[in-house]
């Protein structure tokens, strides 16, 4: 059969492919209505973070129709087209469904290798496997894990500056791995007991922004490599990086990568984060070298590729999965919504791999009281008078996986 061809047949004669801005649906989206049920097909190219998206999408839009008093059935329909990412997308799918305890009702279809649409009765995944295993002694190790040397140099040396940080390379082994050097979450390089190197670009969490700047105070080279030796001409470098990026006191750098900074900003403690009334604490000392609780290695799927948590907070023994966004573009819907699943998938993970209970036992934690929220800057009060519709039909899709949606201040970052 066919590329889509099977989904779409199952969607009918009258598919909708067109953007809808009010419901916050894109031209991507094949869906369709069909005697009162809210239908979604996703084609066989799609992304595993395209059909999470598409499951989410699907339960706003069912939102969006009851809240404007349009009948439709108390369940919805999502199939997928069989492609290269459907077995690893159907894991975290299946994590979603059993999650979701709201209205209304999600059906979960497939197509099968001869081309027909069948439900799919798979349930949650478990991640008691090799990969979670290894993933927890890096934890339990990077955790216990001294800044000696060079690493604590680099950072005595720059800590007048409130803002470097250094973040464990959490996916791979302390035994040989570096410590990254972050400041306001933009990654500038790598430091050892030994040796370190200065670098922007060409690597996870750059900008041209940053990279244009680096460059500039680096005479055009794109590294600087330092030893003890040479650790205050490094220092020197960095206080000269902040100062090009804008740095003003209090305020966050603006150097290209806006989520780096609201996530670096929250694990050290310098922006409240407070829900129903609770203030949620960064995990560890909020004046120590290192960052604590950010980018917790997780699966969605027991197959699947890493996925990074934003940050691990927490209040009293109970932790919470902390999934970050800010807004670069268009509107408040689609980009805070799709953030709802990533957080369901992240407190899935985390109370349900069992390996990592030691390392939660360690940080006087329970695993298995793991909560999940989506933080995004506090809007200006005339884009929240502007917005409240959307995000009235936000906290009903993420009530419906107990997921609380939450906002900080973070200066001019909004």
């Amino acid at each position: 059969m066919s590329e889509n061809q099977c989904v779409r047949r199952w969607l009918g004669a009258h598919i909708d492919e067109t953007m809808d801005s009010a419901r916050g649906l894109s031209s991507r989206l094949m869906r369709a209505k069909s005697d009162g049920v809210l239908k979604v097909g996703v084609d066989s190219e799609a992304t595993v973070d395209e059909h999470i998206h598409a499951l989410v999408d699907l339960l706003a839009w069912h939102h969006y129709e009851v809240s404007h008093e349009t009948k439709v059935e108390n369940r919805v329909q999502l199939a997928l087209g069989r492609g290269a990412y459907t077995e690893e997308s159907l894991p975290p799918l299946r994590t979603l469904r059993t999650a979701h305890t709201g209205s209304p009702m999600i059906e979960l279809y497939v197509e099968d290798e001869d081309g027909s649409l069948n439900i799919d009765g798979g349930i949650a995944p478990k991640f008691d496997g090799p990969t979670s295993a290894r993933y927890a002694t890096y934890l339990e190790e990077w955790y216990t894990k001294p800044l000696i040397g060079l690493s604590d140099l680099l950072f005595k040396e720059t800590s007048d500056t409130g803002r470097l940080r250094l973040y464990p390379q959490l996916s791979a082994s302390p035994k040989t791995g570096s410590w990254s050097i972050r400041l306001d979450g933009l990654q500038v390089g790598e430091v050892n007991q030994t040796s370190g190197v200065l670098r922007v670009g060409k690597q996870e969490g750059s900008s041209h922004k940053s990279v244009k700047a680096w460059r500039e105070l680096n005479r055009e080279e794109s590294t600087f490599s330092f030893t003890a030796d040479t650790v205050l001409e490094a220092a020197d470098l960095i206080r000269k990086l902040i100062a090009s990026l804008g740095g003003v006191p209090g305020e966050l750098l603006d150097h290209g990568v806006p989520e780096h900074a609201l996530e670096s900003t929250i694990v050290r403690g310098d922006r409240p984060v407070t829900i129903g009334g609770q203030v949620l604490l960064p995990l560890g000392n909020d004046k120590s070298a290192m960052a604590y609780g950010s980018q917790i290695p997780t699966l969605w799927a027991p197959n699947g590729g890493t996925r990074y948590l934003d940050a691990l907070l927490h209040d009293g023994r109970v932790p919470w999965a902390v999934e970050m966004k800010v807004k670069s573009g268009g509107g408040y819907g689609a980009y805070l919504r799709h953030a709802i699943g990533q957080a369901v998938l992240y407190r899935h993970f985390l109370r349900s791999a069992g390996a990592y209970e030691p390392w939660f036992q360690g940080q006087g934690l329970d695993q298995h009281a793991v909560r999940a929220a989506v933080l995004y800057p506090q809007p200006t009060a005339t884009v929240q008078r502007k917005i409240a519709g959307r995000i009235g039909n936000l906290w009903l899709t993420a009530a419906a996986f107990d997921v609380q949606v939450a906002t900080v201040d973070a200066g001019w970052l909004h």
